[in-house]
């Protein structure tokens, strides 16, 4: 990440560069290689974020899941909503796969000029 993109993800509201039918779409593209339903392993290897984090999210209602017998997973399609999120971009103390998701996400806006935005 370069420090401008950084800076970006960190201080200001994605959806204020990003709509969110777009941010829709790039998830959607970007996890088409993972299965439908994930495990928490599976969340963690995509998001940087660990279990713990996950349950808190799932706790606070913010990341909808599937109660299964052999645990809770969370279908793709739960995830990728909860990634293009409010709640989810407001998070203060990104990952690093976080981070780097995001400026894929912009770099990937034809229209996006980081200058504009620092």
């Amino acid at each position: 990440l370069t420090s401008r993109s950084k800076r970006i993800a960190d201080h200001a509201s994605i959806y204020e560069l990003v709509p969110e039918t777009n941010m829709l779409t790039f998830f959607r593209e970007r996890l088409s290689a993972y299965p439908d339903v994930l495990t928490a392993a599976q969340v963690e290897l995509i998001t940087g974020y660990g279990e713990n984090t996950v349950r808190e999210w799932i706790n606070k209602g913010e990341l909808s899941y599937l109660d299964c017998i052999v645990g809770w997973r969370i279908p793709k399609c739960y995830l990728i909503k909860f990634l293009a999120s409010p709640y989810c971009n407001k998070i203060s103390r990104k990952t690093q796969k976080h981070l780097a998701m995001i400026s894929e996400m912009l770099k990937s806006i034809p229209t996006y000029k980081e200058t504009e935005y620092v």
